[in-house]
């Protein structure tokens, strides 16, 4: 019998904690980060001594020798899986350091491995399924998720998100972490089968991504952004000045260790503060969300231009702002990943594809100037709006692909198809 093909999950879920739980993670979350510490501490002292760094087999085995030391002996009552990923977050860190620093590792330079702070670094912590100590089951006619050495966990909305994970193949891993508005999550990642079904028709489209308008279809249906940084902006910023205006005044006031000594008020509006800024991602993560899932139920070829957004953030702070609020590489991501989970085609057009100056009646292109909206060919004489010509020549290339099966990766091939 041949084995259906499967795919990796992640599954999100919010966990109701008790004030048990909640103490249990902030130890479990402090330890590793004390061996992250640690572990960082030895590598710079090894490296001035003996011009060399450790091997991640070697300091597992030095994590092994602390859990038997009556100093740190409490290492032996956090779970063994989160402190070794803990170590193997340390040695992909220098890693990706040297690579880059080498030339090997592309994209922009890494630098060197940083402490992680007490205040300032997210909670967090993963765990590895071993001998089913990851699981579902049932109590009193209610799911819960049991998660290592912690006690089994209640979850909000658990009839659809404990049931995925339940009738998954089998479960992989589990993070945890601790978000903005200072709630409880965790991510499982779960391997399940592939569901797909044979569509009636093939529908193509082509996207381009914009800044007034999220999404332009080839069909000319387009899509506003949100921008919800935009709508809370004014809010953000006078929370912000009065928080400036209190650190201002207490900046002399320090404890043992130098740091400034919060007052009650002062942490009552940095939470606030946080859970503004959790609303603003939640409201565009739920937009991108909607987006992505009508997009892929409703055509089987997708084709997106793949921007270089790092670049675009250099220009000016109002530009890049907006390109940031409207999220587009979430985007992308989503109708990616959603795109895989139901077997459809996903395509990414190459950066250097002239498609916004293309006419895709008759293949000649124009110079355009980034605030010419619209424009007339000068062969076929046809008036096109910017955005949907860039969205019927990104479908171009969808329907090449499933009429030809050639799939189009550069401007030259993109030349000669029409």
């Amino acid at each position: 019998m041949q084995r259906k093909p499967t795919l990796l999950k992640g599954i999100s879920l919010r966990l109701k904690v008790n004030k048990q739980q909640e103490q249990d993670l902030m130890r479990q979350t402090g330890a590793c980060r004390w061996v992250y510490n640690h572990f960082l501490a030895l590598q710079i002292e090894g490296y001035e001594e003996f011009d060399s760094f450790m091997s991640y087999n070697n300091m597992c085995g030095i994590l092994t020798q602390l859990k038997y030391e009556e100093d740190t002996c409490w290492l032996r009552q956090i779970d063994s899986t989160a402190l070794q990923r803990s170590l193997r977050d340390l040695s992909t860190a220098l890693k990706n350091f040297f690579e880059s620093k080498s030339g090997k590792r592309k994209g922009r330079k890494v630098s060197f491995p940083k402490f992680k702070s007490l205040h300032k670094t997210k909670r967090a912590i993963s765990l590895v399924n071993n001998n089913d100590s990851i699981r579902v089951q049932e109590f009193d006619e209610c799911w819960r998720i049991k998660l290592n050495k912690f006690k089994f966990f209640s979850v909000y909305n658990w009839r659809k998100r404990l049931g995925m994970i339940y009738n998954a193949n089998r479960i992989l891993s589990t993070t945890i972490y601790q978000d903005s508005d200072q709630k409880w999550y965790a991510s499982v990642l779960v391997e399940c089968e592939t569901q797909t079904c044979l569509p009636n028709q093939i529908r193509t489209t082509g996207i381009d991504l914009g800044l007034k308008t999220t999404v332009v279809l080839a069909d000319g249906s387009f899509v506003n952004a949100s921008k919800p940084t935009e709508k809370y902006r004014k809010k953000l910023k006078k929370l912000q000045q009065i928080f400036s205006r209190k650190l201002e005044v207490r900046k002399n006031i320090k404890d043992q260790y130098g740091r400034i000594i919060f007052s009650k008020s002062m942490i009552q509006l940095k939470e606030k503060i946080s859970r503004l800024h959790f609303k603003i991602k939640c409201i565009r993560k739920d937009f991108n969300h909607k987006l992505s899932r009508h997009i892929v139920d409703n055509f089987e070829i997708t084709t997106m231009e793949d921007l270089n957004i790092q670049q675009m953030l250099q220009k000016d702070g109002d530009f890049a702002r907006n390109i940031q609020d409207v999220a587009w590489f979430q985007l992308r991501t989503f109708i990616e990943y959603k795109c895989k989970w139901a077997g459809k085609i996903f395509l990414l057009a190459s950066k250097w594809l002239p498609s916004s100056k293309t006419c895709s009646d008759c293949g000649c292109i124009v110079d355009l100037k980034i605030s010419m909206r619209k424009w007339k060919c000068p062969n076929c004489n046809i008036i096109h709006d910017r955005d949907i010509n860039a969205a019927k020549n990104l479908d171009r290339i969808s329907r090449t692909l499933y009429e030809t099966g050639i799939e189009i990766t550069n401007p030259k091939e993109f030349a000669n198809s029409f």
